[in-house]
């Protein structure tokens, strides 16, 4: 078995098809992107060129402006990009999203100068960020939706193979159960958990967890954190 430790990523974003994309598809795409509950967008692809860049603030201010949801994730990559392009592009998506994921300590240090979950989250909301996840290693994540802060416990995977696309799944979730209806706490316990189930495979899609599968297990968490949080019966 191959591990994340002993193997790596490689990317051909260089002049790649993804590079080229530019404002004018985006206002090709008008009617699809108005009529969208949802849109996910990165930091990556607004780095991979000017005109990329221009793209993601585009279809950001697109389908905010139409009342959609954005979700957004820095995703910083130095050797794509430099901290300060990166944290101008956060800055002007931020007052955009409805939900802006980031990792902490990686993209917390590089673009918002701090290790603390805590003080990434409140960062983020200050440039406008209406909610805000935080994950902070395998087993927690931070969510703050403007009223408090708190940090939610996350299904350890006991047989982890490759954490590759674990973020993406988490957000891809997350967006997905709040377009479909679901409360924040619970779109946030889904998108965990399968997080935490895309791990057993390797690469950005080599375990992609059918929604059953993730409800079970977020359903059997959730039971297993309330037991523990229960008081013991007094004898």
């Amino acid at each position: 078995m191959t591990t994340a430790r002993d193997h790596g990523s490689l990317y051909w974003r260089s002049r790649s098809a993804g590079s080229t994309l530019s404002p004018a598809h985006v206002e090709s795409w008008r009617d699809l992107l108005t009529a969208s509950t949802a849109l996910i967008t990165s930091g990556v692809t607004g780095a991979l060129s000017p005109s990329s860049r221009d793209a993601v603030l585009a279809a950001a201010h697109l389908v905010h402006e139409a009342g959609g949801h954005l979700s957004y994730d820095p995703n910083f990559r130095p050797r794509l990009t430099g901290r300060a392009r990166a944290r101008a592009l956060l800055a002007a998506v931020a007052p955009l999203t409805a939900l802006l994921k980031t990792s902490c300590p990686a993209d917390a240090l590089a673009l918002l100068d701090t290790g603390d979950p805590r003080t990434a989250a409140a960062r983020c909301r200050a440039l406008g960020a209406r909610t805000v996840v935080v994950t902070a290693g395998a087993d927690r994540l931070l969510l703050d939706d403007g009223t408090h802060a708190r940090y939610e416990p996350v299904p350890v995977n006991p047989a982890p193979v490759d954490a590759t696309g674990a973020g993406d799944c988490l957000t891809g979730t997350t967006t997905a159960r709040l377009a479909l209806g679901d409360s924040l706490a619970d779109a946030v316990a889904y998108g965990a958990a399968a997080a935490s189930l895309s791990v057993s495979g390797r690469g950005g899609t080599g375990r992609v967890p059918a929604f059953t599968e993730t409800a079970a297990l977020a359903a059997a968490h959730r039971r297993i954190t309330r037991s523990r949080a229960a008081p013991s019966p007094r004898r």
